[in-house]
């Protein structure tokens, strides 16, 4: 008798064991699914103290130092320059291409007088010589001797070539020049009344309906991205913070490079997936910018994309750097990214602040970010570079012509008068701009 109840209250034990062993297991699976699912996943929060936040929205002035241009030092950092080498940056068979000597602010081009500049050369390369032209009349240019081609594809001397191309491999060392391509793509920004003030409540709805991750889209150009030296490109690093930070950050790699086997094992980690329209960058309260391997029109198009925040990590220094602390919705962060989850946290935490930033950003974007401003902007930079690393001096050729002599040229060239107003941008070396008072070129 006694056996027999032992032996019941045994099984009932164990029943009311299993039961509640069951009921505790269902519970942290449904815990634990909910963690796995992005969508689910409250959004953690980081303690951030006041004092951070300050300094992630006060005013970061970053001197633009002499180092690594963008386009000009990528490859061959500080690398001299000789005479002697321009028979090498020739192409063979290829006439679009002319020398060009920059004397005491006076552009000349090297041309064989036997031959009518109209039909030998290209509109796209007469209509650099035109940008170039404007940024010696504007700002003055120092004293270089070039070469100028539209190629994509250069020998192992520096050329300012026009690039075409998505992206370049990085063994063809050509300069990038800005084209307006992509200036049809810039969104208009609103008018200035509407930036003025502060955000009205149909803003502040707009605002807080967008996704609240940073966003980025791009390929994994610039150092490949393979098992053993992924860590390297800002790119990728930011796409597997994509991955631990789901709630935080949307960055995908649209193209990888490796092979078949390695593009398997780093999308574990690395999250890959689909390009975006730049338009489409409006759903998001911040957008990233990162560098490539040459220069793009992807940084001042994400300024004109609405009232978005764009955050930089560069460790070159671009035409835009010295003038980058100017523009309010810009905030540059460490090339490790270690500040990164700490802006997007203050970000989040003054929402109200990193609206009124965004909209005043876009009024500036509008105002000095313009096409023609951002080309002379950029030949100036460029050339200065170019000065700095030439090892010999610029002697005029017997066959240099000045290139005011052909008005065809230089006629009906940028009439609209708002392209010249550039105000408060920052020319490094010492060279500044000033406003345009003349509207007649």
């Amino acid at each position: 008798m006694v056996v027999g109840v032992a032996r019941g209250g045994l099984a009932l034990l164990i029943v009311v064991l299993v039961v509640a062993c069951t009921l505790w297991a269902r519970g942290p699976r449904r815990s634990v699914g909910a963690r796995v699912l992005p969508a689910s996943c409250p959004v953690p929060t980081l303690p951030i103290r006041g004092d951070v936040c300050e300094r992630v929205f006060a005013t970061r002035e970053r001197p633009c130092v002499l180092g690594n241009h963008s386009t000009l030092c990528m490859d061959f950092p500080n690398r001299p320059l000789g005479a002697d080498e321009f028979a090498a940056a020739r192409l063979p068979g290829v006439s679009a291409q002319v020398r060009l000597q920059i004397i005491n602010n006076e552009i000349l081009i090297v041309h064989d007088k036997a031959h009518s500049l109209a039909t030998k050369y290209p509109r796209t390369l007469l209509r650099h010589v035109r940008h170039i032209a404007c940024a010696a009349r504007r700002v003055g240019l120092p004293d270089v001797d070039f070469l100028l081609h539209t190629g994509d594809g250069t020998p192992p001397f520096p050329v300012l070539a026009h690039a075409t191309l998505a992206s370049t491999p990085p063994d063809q060392r050509t300069y990038h020049v800005p084209t307006d391509t992509g200036v049809s793509r810039w969104t208009p920004a609103p008018s200035r009344e509407r930036c003025a003030g502060r955000p009205t409540a149909e803003e502040r709805e707009d605002w807080e309906h967008r996704d609240p991750r940073l966003q980025y889209r791009g390929s994994a150009n610039g150092p490949r991205v393979d098992l053993d030296g992924w860590s390297a490109n800002s790119r990728a690093r930011l796409s597997a913070l994509s991955t631990i930070f789901p709630g935080w950050i949307d960055s995908r790699l649209t193209q990888m490079f490796g092979s078949e086997n390695e593009t398997r094992v780093l999308s574990r980690f690395i999250s890959i997936g689909k390009g975006m329209p730049m338009a489409r960058a409006k759903r998001y309260r911040y957008v990233m910018h990162l560098d490539g391997n040459g220069q793009a029109n992807r940084l001042p198009n994400l300024m004109h994309t609405g009232t978005t925040l764009v955050l930089m990590a560069s460790k070159y220094d671009v035409y835009l750097s010295a003038s980058v602390h100017r523009i309010p919705h810009v905030f540059p962060i460490e090339l490790d990214m270690s500040d990164l989850m700490t802006t997007l946290s203050c970000f989040r935490k003054h929402p109200d602040l990193a609206l009124e930033r965004a909209r005043l950003g876009l009024d500036v974007a509008r105002r000095l970010i313009t096409f023609k401003n951002v080309v002379v902007l950029y030949w100036a930079d460029l050339l200065e570079h170019y000065a700095r690393m030439m090892r010999f001096p610029v002697v005029r050729h017997p066959n240099a012509i000045p290139v005011a002599k052909y008005k065809f040229i230089l006629d009906g060239h940028w009439k609209r008068p708002d392209m010249y107003e550039i105000r408060e941008l920052v020319f490094p070396y010492n060279m500044s701009l000033g406003v345009y008072a003349d509207h007649g070129d």
